[in-house]
């Protein structure tokens, strides 16, 4: 975090599982703690992973934690414009019609408007070859939709590996992070 703040980020994207269990408040400071540094002057963008919802389903923490633009605090998803880019984070956890609808008019309206960079950030990965294998069935439709909506990137966690990939112009990142020690 230390090494990090020295970059003068103008955002962080963090992509999922800030604490290894959602409803320990322990778990929750420390994370806090050791990234005060950045987080002191730097804005977090935040992605809902699998371990916020360990012993806290409904994400109550996650959501105390965070305010999260476009209503994301009751979706769990959101979107924000940043610059020339669109970022658009969503929930892996539940890929759901609503959400997949909501993601469609979200991108026809940043294509619309003409954004010169679209961005995706979820914590599960479509594709990976890590030991979760991607959740390329459960976000088939949302792929698509990357592909058809000339999304640049789509950026996750989860898989504890990095890894980088490409498939039909849409480039696929795995952060390498996912909640590991």
């Amino acid at each position: 975090a230390e090494l990090a703040a020295k970059q003068s980020a103008d955002l962080i994207l963090y992509t999922g599982d800030f604490a290894p269990n959602g409803s320990d408040e322990r778990c929750w400071a420390t994370f806090f703690v050791g990234e005060r540094a950045l987080l002191a002057d730097v804005p977090l963008y935040p992605t809902l992973g699998n371990h916020e919802l360990f012993r806290d389903p409904s994400a109550a923490h996650f959501r105390r934690f965070f305010a999260l633009p476009d209503d994301g605090r009751d979706q769990r998803y959101y979107h924000f414009r940043f610059g020339p880019a669109e970022f658009i984070v969503l929930d892996g956890n539940a890929p759901t019609a609503a959400q997949t609808a909501w993601l469609s008019a979200t991108l026809d309206a940043a294509d619309r408007d003409r954004v010169a960079h679209v961005f995706v950030l979820e914590h599960q990965p479509p594709l990976s070859l890590g030991d979760h294998c991607g959740a390329a069935l459960d976000q088939a439709a949302w792929m698509t939709l990357f592909e058809t909506h000339h999304v640049r990137a789509v950026f996750a966690g989860h898989d504890h590996a990095y890894e980088r990939m490409e498939r039909r112009g849409v480039r696929y990142f795995v952060s390498g992070g996912g909640g590991a020690p």
